[in-house]
């Protein structure tokens, strides 16, 4: 029996969804849903026959840029401190391309991104997730193990969870009490760079969603920021709970005046250092764990800052090229959803939750975890598709083909 086209992209969308909710238990979990993500993507190109939007795709500028991208860190890798430890890594990084790729094609083949239907299935799982991590001081073993980096994960699908909101509905207070659930497991995780993150959202959200004539719009807002409110004063007693009183001080208020950032500061000034020694090619991808980079306590494995990891293990050149190929994406999503300014709400209220959520990933990357660890990159991945996908999207309307 056939499967029906809409069964497919559900599931497909879907499966990126669980993928990007369900790590908490599990860093890996990210890059196993893609991959099974991956199975629908590739029928639903070979069902509508886009072929030709593969080849489109791939003479592109964006991918002619992303080729440039790889092209630069390959070299790099090839004259790095540790060329086979490097290439290694590369190869991993063009395995992730070229799923992304196609990704990108899945998403470009489908009558159209349905944003709340993945961002429902996103917060319901992060919401389990977020109430588990809360429960931690309680589950001992059982509560998981990685609280903190889940902390910025959950920042970057919040655009989704409050998108979600903003739609109202008779279930609203369900996705009320998830949404609660998910910022207090902010607060709780102790990921300071996704408290700064959540500081940022929010009032972007707040500012930049395009409102119209969204019923209740003043109470949204006004319960958006109770909900911050409560959900940090229930985060922080949950956080206390589970790693004592003391080190919440220390994490928030008694910081260590001689690391500042909690050594942050100091890996970024050292990394810069070794930069200004091969600024151009780098000292090849993963190979920070290799220079020893102080953090006043110890060597760190990365500079924890996407723009100066990038730069240290490819070079000026990789970094140039890197930025030049999100820069277009972004460029493309800008130009297209400019011209639906007072035209078509509510495509411009689903490209503003997208591009926040790719903005609160950016945030995160400036302090958080290596670019190049493969769970992280993933999530880059992902929402690189879907802002790509509603950019097609923005731009079939405009030429009438929808």
């Amino acid at each position: 029996m056939a499967i029906n086209a809409s069964v497919l992209e559900r599931a497909f969308i879907g499966l990126l969804a669980l993928s990007m909710g369900l790590t908490f238990w599990g860093k890996s979990i990210v890059g196993i849903g893609l991959a099974i993500a991956l199975i629908p993507a590739i029928i639903l190109i070979i069902r509508h026959r886009s072929y030709s939007s593969i080849t489109k795709m791939l003479f592109s500028r964006e991918v002619i840029m992303l080729a440039a991208v790889m092209a630069c860190w390959l070299y790099s890798a090839f004259q790095g401190v540790d060329p086979d430890k490097s290439v290694h890594q590369w190869l991993e990084i063009f395995g992730i391309t070229v799923g992304g790729i196609i990704l990108f094609s899945a998403l470009a083949s489908i009558r159209g991104f349905c944003l709340i239907h993945f961002s429902r299935i996103a917060t319901a799982v992060a919401g389990i997730a977020a109430a588990t991590l809360l429960a931690s001081p309680m589950l001992g073993e059982y509560g998981g193990g990685w609280g903190s980096s889940y902390g910025s994960v959950l920042v970057v699908l919040l655009p989704f969870s409050i998108y979600v909101l903003a739609q109202g509905g008779r279930s609203a207070w369900i996705w009320w009490g998830l949404v609660l659930l998910m910022i207090a497991a902010i607060f709780a995780s102790g990921g300071r760079t996704a408290w700064v993150a959540l500081i940022f959202v929010v009032p972007l959200f707040l500012a930049l969603y395009p409102w119209g004539e969204t019923i209740h719009k003043q109470y949204i807002k006004l319960g958006l920021l109770l909900v911050v409110i409560a959900g940090g004063v229930l985060g922080f007693a949950s956080y206390s709970a589970y790693q004592g009183t003391d080190l919440v001080m220390a994490r928030t208020i008694h910081v260590d005046p001689a690391r500042p950032a909690s050594g942050r500061l100091i890996v970024w000034e050292n990394t810069v250092g070794l930069i200004k020694e091969r600024p151009v090619w780098g000292y090849g991808m993963k190979s920070a764990s290799q220079l020893e980079i102080d953090n006043g306590y110890g060597a760190v494995l990365h500079p924890h800052n996407i723009v100066l990891e990038i730069w240290l293990e490819t070079g000026l050149a990789g970094l140039l090229a890197f930025t030049a190929f999100i820069l277009l994406i972004v460029a493309r999503f800008a130009a297209a959803y400019a011209r639906y300014k007072g035209k078509d709400p509510i495509l411009r209220q689903k490209g503003m939750i997208i591009f926040l959520s790719f903005l609160s990933y950016g945030l995160c990357a400036m302090a958080l975890t290596s670019i190049f660890h493969a769970w992280w990159l993933l999530y880059l991945v992902a929402l690189l598709a879907i802002l790509h996908s509603h950019t097609l999207r923005l731009e079939r309307v405009h030429r009438g083909e929808v």
